[in-house]
């Protein structure tokens, strides 16, 4: 028999349409979209812990507005470290802020290619992700939004669907707002020093709160996530 290669479910929660899926009375122009691979994947049954993933910068090449497919390009160490991060039977899910998408600069087929795109290149290298989550909003979104990072929308969002318990998951990403979104949530922070993640890491000194770990690549992040988990079980 032919093996089924497994592809992402894309669906759009819309406002107005389910009210379940609403992370605030506040929040109900927010429109947050999820990425989801089914496959049966058996998650380790009351862990309650997730790793949140920045996507570009952390997992792929950041480009600016990335529309092409034929662009997205994997980072150094990214399939190893998604794979290791995969053999823990938690929920890896990416949570990426898109305001391309706000400013008409990108179009949901776009997005939507590129994220197809991403996935491709993860199946080749025998990694996944469970979900991807984004906010579309520009930052000077009035009033504003609760899903673009450092807001910790995305999370919250992602706790509900996925039943998490934040303050044993995790959030890597290369970007001050990555950081700090996690501390929002109440989750275990880690930066990666690719993408902006060296710029980010001088300006450490500056923040009145430090990451709980600093990493070369995604794959030493994924390491220390291991090495923490392993040791709270």
């Amino acid at each position: 028999m032919q093996k089924q290669e497994l592809k992402p479910e894309y669906f759009l929660e819309r406002p107005g349409v389910d009210q379940k899926n609403v992370l605030s009375p506040s929040s109900q122009t927010c429109q947050i979209s999820s990425n989801v691979a089914k496959q049966g994947t058996a998650y380790c049954i009351g862990c309650g812990a997730a790793v949140f993933l920045d996507r570009d910068g952390t997992i792929n090449e950041d480009r600016g507005y990335l529309r092409e497919p034929k662009a997205m390009k994997l980072l150094p160490t990214v399939c190893e470290a998604l794979a290791l991060l995969n053999g823990l039977n938690i929920p890896l899910i990416i949570v990426t802020n898109q305001s391309a998408l706000g400013r008409g600069l990108l179009s949901e087929a776009e997005f939507e290619a590129v994220n197809a795109a991403l996935w491709r290149a993860l199946q080749s290298c025998g990694a996944r992700y469970d979900a991807l989550y984004y906010c579309p909003h520009i930052p000077d979104k009035a009033p504003p939004c609760a899903c673009r990072k450092p807001r910790p929308g995305l999370l919250l969002q992602a706790a509900m669907d996925f039943s998490l318990d934040l303050s044993r998951s995790y959030i890597i990403g290369d970007k001050q707002s990555d950081l700090d979104a996690g501390y929002a949530a109440g989750c275990r922070a880690i930066l990666v020093r690719t993408g902006f993640g060296e710029t980010t890491y001088q300006a450490l000194v500056q923040q009145p709160r430090q990451p709980n770990y600093v990493a070369a690549t995604l794959l030493e992040a994924a390491q220390w996530v291991a090495r923490d988990i392993l040791a709270v079980r």
